[in-house]
């Protein structure tokens, strides 16, 4: 019959056994920590493991965001400024009705510039880039005897025109307005001429404002 141990076992072998639980433990726990470069792809990621906090700062570049994938609700409101828009990059059609103002351009002269028999131009207003245009012309006539002026005031094809009778020794005021897209740089004449030798314009004053849109009826 064998005989049964009544003893427990010895210290030594208790402190043998404990380091070697100790020391195949801590192997088994390194072995899991080593994860081989590279071995962690999308198919082992949870949905929605990565949040923002698990990102380091500016470690998402340009390269790294498909094309058109950040759309307006992704946007903060205000977040993109004057700075971050590039130079000449929004065109008119960008901005709403009203939220550009129109650049003007006027000239003036004070006369008497003489009227001629035959058309010819009394003043004249560079335009120095392309755009809409709306434009306006005036002056007053004198005259020693009594005249007929007309007047023109044209841009390029676009042409506005009128008459006035000068009595002599009055005064006849008289105005045209002109519109017109440039697609260039340009000039806008007025042109006048008077059926008696000696009429005169004064205070010539011609004006064109650039404008989004225009629109011609009729």
């Amino acid at each position: 019959m064998h005989r049964i141990f009544r003893h427990s076992p010895s210290p030594a072998m208790v402190v043998g056994c404990t380091a070697l639980l100790i020391a195949l433990t801590g192997t088994s726990i390194a072995a899991v920590q080593a994860v081989p470069k590279n071995s962690v792809g999308s198919a082992q990621l949870k949905n929605n493991a990565v949040t923002a906090a698990k990102i380091a700062s500016n470690a998402v570049t340009a390269a790294k965001i498909a094309s058109n994938a950040v759309t307006n609700p992704k946007i903060a409101a205000n977040a993109v400024t004057a700075a971050k828009v590039q130079d000449g990059s929004l065109v008119a059609a960008d901005f709403g009705a009203g939220q550009l103002p129109g650049d003007a351009y006027a000239r003036f002269l004070n006369g008497p510039i003489v009227v001629p028999g035959s058309s010819t131009t009394i003043g004249g207003l560079t335009i120095p880039q392309a755009g809409n245009y709306v434009i306006w012309g005036k002056a007053y006539f004198t005259s020693p005897l009594a005249s007929l002026v007309n007047c023109v005031l044209q841009a390029a094809s676009d042409v506005d025109q009128s008459q006035t009778s000068v009595s002599s020794g009055s005064t006849e005021t008289l105005s045209l307005m002109v519109t017109h897209n440039f697609n260039a740089a340009g000039s806008v004449d007025l042109k006048c001429d008077g059926s008696v030798p000696g009429a005169s314009a004064n205070f010539i004053k011609i004006s064109a404002i650039r404008v989004a849109s225009l629109t011609n009826t009729g």
